[in-house]
């Protein structure tokens, strides 16, 4: 199984937390965040490979292993058609299945990561977004069998897709992946949250509030 991440411009990222974080606390996160859900993913022994999917240009050189795969995002095409492409590439390059993670999940874990593959069989493993009806997570049986709908309300149309191709479809539930952090109310739950955390998740977690405030 190949992992797939998209990391947008460090820059541009969590622009929706600007209320409670300026710029270089927003950037510092998204490589916080970043960094974390690698360093998971590469303790996953059923991850293969890791794409990184990213536009940024200077931090990708610091991360160095021989599971991770640079994979420069050039185009302006929708998440949803360049994630198509990583795919279809993936595919070619010898990936069987593969799965999608978005890196705002600060609370996910390892056992979290390893439920979901664990629990797909074939066809499409979904976990959907604990507010908005996203995507957080999705794992696939390559070559693909539909266009990926990553963008606003993707979940229903992810099963919708789904059913129209006749795939079966694994819906699994996780507060690690479910509990994405996109707003100003995350963050604030994030930070009542983090003492309910599990020791390692917390230690890093709070280290980083503590920059933020």
């Amino acid at each position: 199984m190949w992992a797939i991440i998209p990391i947008n411009e460090f820059s541009r990222s969590f622009t929706r937390l600007s209320s409670v974080l300026d710029l270089e606390q927003r950037m510092e996160l998204a490589k916080n965040l970043s960094g974390r859900l690698i360093q998971i993913l590469l303790a996953v022994d059923e991850v293969e490979k890791i794409v990184l999917f990213t536009c940024e240009k200077n931090w990708p050189g610091e991360m160095q292993h021989s599971k991770l795969v640079l994979r420069k995002d050039e185009d302006k095409k929708p998440l949803k058609q360049k994630i198509d492409s990583v795919a279809d590439w993936a595919y070619g390059s010898g990936a069987k299945k593969m799965i999608y993670l978005s890196i705002d999940l600060p609370i996910v874990e390892k056992k979290d990561i390893t439920q979901i593959i664990d629990s797909h069989k074939h066809g499409l493993t979904l976990v959907q977004a604990k507010k908005d009806g996203g995507t957080n997570a999705l794992i696939a049986d390559l070559p693909r069998k539909i266009n990926f709908q990553f963008g606003a309300d993707s979940f229903r149309k992810h099963l919708e897709a789904a059913k129209l191709e006749k795939l079966k479809t694994n819906i699994q539930s996780t507060e690690g992946l479910s509990f994405d952090l996109d707003d100003h109310d995350d963050w604030e739950f994030l930070i009542l949250s983090l003492i309910h955390i599990s020791e390692p998740t917390r230690l890093g977690m709070i280290s980083y509030a503590v920059f933020c405030l």
